[in-house]
């Protein structure tokens, strides 16, 4: 039962006893929802609910309807998670029991009996090459060393040891002798750079007293009228000090 918003006289009728007794004997629940959230009528207070406006009054009357779809709607999802939940157990159930199925046949078993005997065959095969491998390197061993007591194994051996020893020998003196030369090649390069004659081949020349042959090295060790000799990379130069 509702009316829009108005004023006192509009919804005066809502305060008629005639109304009230009606709302109170009536089977059926009423909403009271008249004017606006400030309006109050007697109305209000012989309803079974008093809705503050009439949008309220129409969420209550439809609330439990939405919410049942609601439980509705999501039961029928949880239904569906757990009959898929049920399924995927089931399904993991029967490949479980199917795989043990597989391995229990005895046509598997009887393949795993035959591989392990493959196993075994070659197992064996491997230990028997092993051994003979290790007889054969054993066997090789003692005939080698049966040989190197052989008399003539011994003198060969000897023989190439020696050979060894006399290319080795041949090729330290080699060795030493390019060495010395390279040494005295070197002492003879010195020498050369040295000498007297090496210094005039540069430009330079050497000045003595003509009597004694005395180097003159500085200009207060020669007197006036002292003859001189001086010495070029050719030939020789005579003068006298003036």
């Amino acid at each position: 039962m509702t009316r829009g918003g108005g004023s006192l006289e509009d919804l005066w009728a809502f305060n008629e006893e005639l109304v009230a007794r009606a709302i109170f004997d009536s089977r059926i629940p009423v909403i009271s929802a008249v004017g606006h959230e400030i309006d109050f009528t007697i109305s209000d207070f012989v309803a079974d609910l008093r809705a503050a406006t009439p949008s309220a009054a129409a969420e209550i009357l439809t609330e439990g309807a939405v919410a049942s779809r609601r439980v509705l709607h999501d039961s029928a999802d949880y239904l569906g998670v757990l009959v898929r939940r049920q399924i995927d157990q089931h399904k993991d159930e029967v490949t479980a029991l199917s795989q043990r199925m597989l391995r229990m046949h005895p046509r598997r078993q009887l393949n795993e009996k035959l591989q392990y005997l493959d196993d075994l065959r070659g197992s064996l095969l491997r230990c028997a090459r092993q051994t003979m491998r290790h007889y054969l390197v054993r066997s090789q061993n003692l005939q080698f060393r049966f040989l190197r007591f052989k008399p003539s194994f011994v003198i060969t051996e000897r023989k190439h040891e020696l050979i060894d020893l006399h290319r080795r020998l041949r090729d330290s003196a080699r060795h030493s002798a390019e060495r010395q030369r390279h040494f005295l090649d070197q002492l003879a390069s010195r020498l050369r750079l040295l000498s007297p004659g090496n210094v005039l081949a540069r430009g330079y020349s050497i000045t003595m007293d003509a009597g004694s042959g005395k180097v003159i090295r500085a200009a207060n060790e020669v007197r006036p009228r002292q003859r001189l000799k001086t010495r070029l990379a050719r030939g020789e130069i005579q003068s006298e000090v003036k």
